[in-house]
């Protein structure tokens, strides 16, 4: 999925989300490589071992890239997340994902507040055990020039998004645009930081601070689950993510779930009564 930069995102303020003033990069922007895995802050835990030797070997694949010029490669969460009241939630010891991965729209933020990211710069976020496609994005920075490169799968979102996510950006898991389209993958991207891409991460942070919402907990009204949604999950981040995006652009593409069968867009056209909306 490509988000084409010639659509703006949706206008909607989030309260939740920190105010970024970004700064830009004068005489050309960086390419910067953003990852993290850890289990809990105690870098010696016998959980953390296997994730540090994950990050040495993703620095390593980084030496190979000379396009890449600023890594952010994290075996711990940042202090600054860690005290943010915000995530207290999600930082709890035995969550998913140390937190649902919360921290990939959190970090991202972070660095923009910090200056270390900054408008006219590249991000590049690789997931650990995504290393491959490391080489593949910056292939692709010169043949598309899209604000957000990220790939596409045949998977449903209704398929693998709770009701109440549906519910949040004010649709149902069964519209040809939000639920019977394809969920693009969330676990590697590269975007382009300007005021669209900024916003973004502004708005996928501000999601993200719903514990309920991204975590594994049912749906609180289960009538708003799409009927095959039990016999797979919420994929939290990237579920948010993918419908940030379809709130954004008229068309994402069709899915094809690859275990089953179940409704999709077929030869209707997801674009119809498409508008640009946002959270609820």
């Amino acid at each position: 999925m490509l988000f084409d930069s010639a659509v703006p995102l949706f206008h909607l303020a989030i309260d939740k989300a920190p105010d970024i003033t970004p700064r830009t990069r004068e005489n050309g922007g960086l390419l910067h490589l953003l990852s993290h895995r850890s289990c809990s802050q105690d870098q010696s835990a016998k959980c953390n071992q296997g994730f540090i030797k994950e990050m040495d070997k993703m620095r390593q694949e980084a030496d190979t890239a000379p396009e890449i010029q600023e890594r952010h490669l994290y075996t711990s969460l940042p202090d600054e997340l860690m005290n943010d009241p915000r995530w207290q939630t999600h930082i709890k010891p035995g969550v998913r994902g140390r937190g649902y991965w919360f921290w990939k729209a959190a970090l991202s933020r972070m660095l923009l507040s910090q200056g270390v990211l900054q408008i006219g710069d590249e991000l590049l976020y690789v997931d650990a055990d995504s290393m491959g496609m490391m080489k593949h994005l910056i292939k692709m920075r010169s043949r598309f020039k899209e604000d957000l490169v990220l790939a596409a799968q045949p998977h449903c979102e209704h398929v693998w998004t709770k009701g109440d996510i549906f519910q949040r950006f004010g649709t149902t898991w069964n519209n040809l645009h939000y639920g019977l389209t394809q969920q693009p993958k969330a676990q590697a991207f590269l975007m382009r930081l300007n005021e669209r891409t900024v916003k973004l991460l502004q708005i996928w942070e501000a999601l993200m601070t719903d514990f309920h919402l991204v975590s594994d907990e049912p749906s609180r009204n289960k009538a708003l689950d799409g009927p095959w949604f039990k016999r797979k999950e919420n994929r939290h981040d990237q579920s948010i993510l993918s419908m940030i995006l379809k709130a954004s652009i008229a068309k994402s593409g069709s899915c094809n779930e690859p275990d089953f069968k179940c409704d999709r867009l077929g030869s209707d056209d997801e674009t119809a009564g498409w508008e640009v909306r946002g959270p609820v």
